[in-house]
């Protein structure tokens, strides 16, 4: 199989960039590189333990089971706080497209609770 190197980095799953933030790595990757990425003052265990969290919720909706339920907005809140961190352009193009529709869509759901 070729190996185009524009693609290499799009190619790796969710699953290698949280794995990346494991405490074994602290020192080769983290210190050395990841720290600089995220803003100053950040643990890599907090932010290890919400990647966590994000790529369960992540599987959830992949998975189609049940994403509607149980901590839905503190999840989506991180998603949408790592976001900001890691690439403000982005998370306001989709404040402005995506978050009203997704406000809409769980204020439905509370009210079918």
């Amino acid at each position: 199989i070729p190996v185009h190197p524009g693609r290499v980095i799009s190619e790796l799953n969710f699953h290698f960039w949280v794995a990346l933030h494991e405490g074994h790595y602290e020192h080769t990757f983290w210190t050395r590189f990841l720290r600089s990425i995220w803003p100053e003052g950040q643990r890599r265990s907090e932010v290890h333990s919400d990647l966590i969290k994000i790529k369960e919720l992540r599987n959830r909706i992949a998975h189609h089971e049940p994403v509607f339920s149980g901590d839905r907005r503190l999840h989506i809140e991180l998603v949408w706080h790592r976001l900001e961190q890691l690439s403000p352009e982005t998370y306001a193009l989709l404040q402005r497209r995506a978050k009203p529709k997704l406000d809409s869509l769980l204020s439905t759901l509370d009210n079918l609770d």
